[in-house]
């Protein structure tokens, strides 16, 4: 698990990289996560459209979430995950 925790502190630095290099050369960005817009794609699509300057439209996604059990009954070892991310910033994907 050490190394799942090691891999995830390597994507926020390069998020932060990416904030420190980009944020002021681009008209600002919008920072959306996976989990919002699946919860509210209509309100997610319109805040992208609105954020590029473009006319505000109904869009359809053609995927679906395939994943419907919850990650304790995907995930092997997920007591070693969880107590790995226990206490760490990443902690907040142990939610289900």
């Amino acid at each position: 698990v050490g190394h799942m925790v090691k891999q995830m502190d390597r994507w926020q630095a390069e998020r932060d990289h990416f904030e420190d290099v980009f944020y002021d050369r681009l008209r600002g960005y919008l920072t959306m996560w996976y989990e919002e817009i699946a919860a509210e794609w209509d309100d997610a699509m319109e805040m992208v459209q609105q954020f590029l300057g473009l006319p505000v439209q109904k869009m359809t996604c053609p995927y679906v979430k395939q994943r419907r059990l919850p990650m304790s009954e995907v995930v092997e070892d997920w007591k070693s995950v969880v107590d790995g991310l226990r206490g760490t910033e990443y902690q907040v994907y142990l939610e289900d």
